[in-house]
């Protein structure tokens, strides 16, 4: 959801057949979702923690692969095991969407030119 808000607002560029919607539509399934685990977690706590639990770990593991300038990049064991989980979703990703990743260093000029077709 926050991608989408994202790509709305900063006007970054899309595939010309994507679907474009009026902005209030995201805006409401937002407030949505939200209202949904507000309720959820004040209704049962004790329920909602294991799944907040696991969204912590979740956010944990995916911001730990997300930032390069991590202080945690410089022990090698740290690299080898990010790198290890990273490759694995990547082979896992490239089988349930029978797909094939991009080595090269210059993915965002491909991407925007892939665009422009």
């Amino acid at each position: 959801m926050a991608a989408l808000l994202n790509i709305r607002f900063r006007h970054l560029p899309v595939h010309p057949e994507a679907i474009r919607m009026p902005i209030v539509f995201p805006l409401l399934f937002l407030a949505f979702c939200l209202t949904l685990v507000t309720v959820t977690v004040a209704q049962s706590f004790s329920t909602s923690v294991v799944g907040l639990a696991m969204l912590a770990m979740a956010l944990c593991l995916y911001t730990g692969m997300l930032r390069k300038r991590t202080p945690l990049r410089r022990f090698a064991p740290y690299r080898r095991c990010i790198e290890a989980i990273d490759d694995g979703f990547a082979v896992m990703a490239q089988i349930v969407f029978d797909g094939q990743i991009r080595l090269n260093s210059d993915n965002k000029q491909n991407a925007a030119e892939d665009l422009k077709e």
